[in-house]
């Protein structure tokens, strides 16, 4: 489905160094957990040879009601002018791509090593699996844990989805129904 733009409601800061992006999902858009998507600034007032897209991966499942995304500060020009991008601002988005998606016997656990950016794909993944049933295979309580460097909203998810936890579940149902 190709989308024409999004608005941008909002962004944060998840993590030192670490911005999240949030974006209205259009109607209709559909993608897998740990696709990513290529962010278009429409006339940046500054912008250098690397132009004005940079892929990013889809931070949020499929089962929730906006979009996410999140990259580390760099110093490029579209990266600073994403950090002090306005709400309401629009971009043009191109997605989805990729195919790094969890594999679907369930019966087999999924295991991740993970660090730095690699939390962002695997947190939708975790998300999306959490919330479908049937449930996977729990590996053994020492494959649960779980130890951010940071605390941050996406590291609760992640922990709270890799133990089971209700809340995690409860994340993508309470945005289903308010759809």
């Amino acid at each position: 489905m190709p989308i024409d733009m999004v608005r941008l409601p909002g962004r944060e800061d998840v993590a030192d160094g670490t911005l999240a992006f949030h974006f209205e999902k259009p109607v209709g858009f559909l993608y897998e957990a740990e696709q990513f998507a290529d962010w278009t600034l429409i006339a940046p007032p500054h912008t250098d040879i690397e132009g004005n897209t940079r892929g990013f991966s889809l931070a949020s499942a499929p089962c929730e009601q906006d979009l996410r995304s999140a990259t580390r500060r760099r110093e490029t020009a579209c990266k600073r002018e994403l950090k002090h991008l306005s709400d309401g601002t629009q971009l043009k988005p191109e997605a989805p791509y990729g195919s790094f998606t969890l594999h679907t016997t369930t019966a087999i656990p999924a295991v991740f090593l993970i660090g730095g950016g690699g939390s962002t794909p695997v947190g939708s993944m975790v998300l999306e699996a959490t919330n479908k049933a049937p449930p996977r295979r729990q590996p053994s309580r020492a494959g649960r844990k779980w130890y951010p460097s940071q605390p941050d909203a996406h590291s609760y998810v992640m922990s709270s989805a890799l133990a089971g936890h209700p809340a995690a579940r409860a994340r993508c149902r309470d945005q289903s129904i308010k759809g």
